[in-house]
């Protein structure tokens, strides 16, 4: 039964013209069976969405561009809406940081019985390639915040290199409300509460070799503290 599993590839894109279409050819050169691409484009202005095109008419990609609703967030939320019945779930950025080469190994422990399983920079053999110390320190300092706050035992909570089983996502999806990056920990935390079976696997993390980061790490820290606190208040309740 496993053999006719579907799967699907979530990526938000913005302004990804130098790296999508290499992207897209690496998963497709790993020849996965049953597997869907789903890009959620916010009304790029740099030519992927004309990259998006052509790509869709060589692979098996939907692409979706949203002009009035902008977010990595609810960019995922989105395209996690339109994957929800697919049997295996994953979700990685668009800028080359995540290795397409984990995707079979992710893949294989969720068909193993696994709700949800993170692609791991803390963990034994994960790593990070080209960062800046001050990144380390800051990607180090909140996941600590994150375990602190919400109790995970996760090494590496702000990962978005992720695989889910369908039945969780189905659980979960609705229970959404975070429209930034903050989303990450939020659909951790529900899948903790929705008792999940969760395993880290070590990956390679390498920083976007062309164009620019999307995130803003202070406004992205507070947005997320924030998250973190309604989710504590609300689990008391």
């Amino acid at each position: 039964m496993n053999e006719y599993m579907k799967s699907v590839i979530v990526i938000p894109t913005y302004n990804e013209a130098g790296n999508i279409r290499v992207l897209i050819q690496r998963i497709m050169s790993l020849h996965i069976k049953n597997l869907k691409i789903i890009i959620i484009d916010d009304d790029s202005s740099d030519g992927t969405k004309e990259i998006l095109k052509n790509l869709s008419k060589q692979y098996t990609l939907s692409y979706f561009i949203r002009k009035t609703k902008r977010g990595y967030g609810s960019a995922l939320k989105f395209g996690l809406e339109k994957a929800k019945n697919y049997d295996i779930i994953i979700t990685m950025d668009a800028d080359l940081s995540h290795n397409p080469k984990e995707i079979p190994q992710m893949m294989r422990k969720i068909k193993l019985g696994y709700d949800l399983i993170i692609g791991s920079r803390y963990v034994h053999g994960g790593k990070t390639i080209n960062w800046p110390i001050l990144r380390k320190i800051t990607s180090r300092a909140t996941n600590l915040f994150v375990r602190a706050m919400i109790l995970t035992g996760i090494r590496d909570n702000t990962s978005g290199y992720r695989a889910y089983s369908g039945k969780l996502m189905r659980t979960i999806v609705s229970d959404i409300n975070s429209e930034g990056y903050s989303i990450l920990e939020e659909m951790l935390f529900l899948a903790l509460k929705n008792k999940a079976r969760i395993a880290e696997i070590p990956i390679e993390f390498d920083n976007r070799k062309e164009g620019e980061s999307k995130a803003r790490m202070l406004k992205e820290f507070f947005n997320l503290a924030r998250t973190l606190l309604k989710i504590r208040l609300g689990s008391k309740k």
